[in-house]
């Protein structure tokens, strides 16, 4: 199975509306700068949503992310059709 990058996956995150929710939730969970770099950079690569904090400890909860990790998965694993959303527009790419 291929795999995503981890320039890829820094992209993609960052394109999420729920970027900003993610960066500081990671920024409440850990001290050190570069395990955040880590998860925000891609170098967690399929594990980047799983376990970058504990979902339930979190305002959103384990109903929230657990959808983005299944799309997340999705996305990663499957190199096919990509949704791409922005508080502007949707647009497929294939």
């Amino acid at each position: 199975m291929k795999r995503r990058t981890p320039k890829q996956i820094q992209i993609w995150l960052r394109t999420r509306l729920w970027y900003n929710k993610y960066k500081a939730n990671l920024k409440k969970t850990y001290d050190d700068p570069g395990e955040i770099l880590s998860f925000l950079t891609g170098y967690e690569y399929e594990n980047t949503i799983s376990t970058a904090f504990a979902w339930k400890e979190t305002p959103e909860g384990v109903k929230y992310w657990g959808k983005r990790e299944k799309r997340f998965l999705r996305w990663y694993y499957h190199q096919g059709i990509e949704l791409f959303r922005c508080k502007w527009f949707i647009i497929q790419i294939k």
